[in-house]
């Protein structure tokens, strides 16, 4: 499930000490199936406020026979660690009835439930930062997990290579060969590289 390896980086699911839960984006008793596709990183408020206003009443009718429709939408406006998360929540659902004339279901446009949700982003202890604008040594030692004196190594090195071709920029492919080469021993950093760019601590 996309994002849901930062959320319990950081404890911020339920029983953790957070509030986040695996929220199903359609209910289970409605067919969804609890897969990653189905499935996103929501606070456990959004959770139970959807079952409220719109799962349960839904669920409801489905099981007294009622033929019903059912609409759900999700956007992922936050961007948090390299990770897309849901930032708005829409859900609804209404009736079918049966046309003579046609001799076919017509979908009423009448909701019979409605919710619409705001959600923020997670907040998260990691530093997150820019490789190729980040002027400070203590964010790039706080990202990297490097020493103060190799994070300003790195900002002095790009700045030098910038003076020489303004294009210059340290790509994710081979950040971490061009820094070992430069600066360490390989295998004082290979980890430490590696485990930023994957966790998205560093953006390029």
């Amino acid at each position: 499930m996309h994002g849901w390896n930062i959320i319990t980086e950081n404890k911020l699911q339920l029983g953790q000490g957070g509030t986040y839960v695996k929220m199903h984006i359609i209910s289970e008793q409605l067919g969804g199936p609890a897969v990653n596709t189905n499935l996103t990183p929501a606070p456990s408020w959004t959770n139970r406020k959807f079952y409220e206003k719109v799962e349960a009443p839904a669920i409801r009718a489905l099981n007294h026979g009622d033929l019903i429709w059912y609409d759900v939408s999700v956007s992922y406006g936050h961007r948090v660690a390299n990770k897309k998360f849901i930032d708005s929540l829409s859900a609804k659902y209404g009736a079918y009835e049966y046309d003579g004339t046609s001799s076919s279901w017509k979908k009423k446009t009448t909701n019979l439930a409605i919710y619409n949700a705001k959600i923020p982003a997670p907040r998260i202890s990691q530093t997150i930062i820019n490789i190729n604008r980040e002027i400070d040594k203590n964010e790039i030692h706080r990202a990297l997990k490097v020493s103060k004196s190799l994070a300003e190594k790195i900002i002095n090195y790009r700045n030098q290579q910038k003076a020489i071709n303004p294009s210059f920029k340290y790509k994710a492919l081979n950040f971490e060969a061009t820094i070992n080469t430069l600066f360490a021993p390989r295998n004082i950093l290979r980890t430490n590289i590696n485990e930023a760019i994957t966790q998205g601590r560093v953006h390029f």
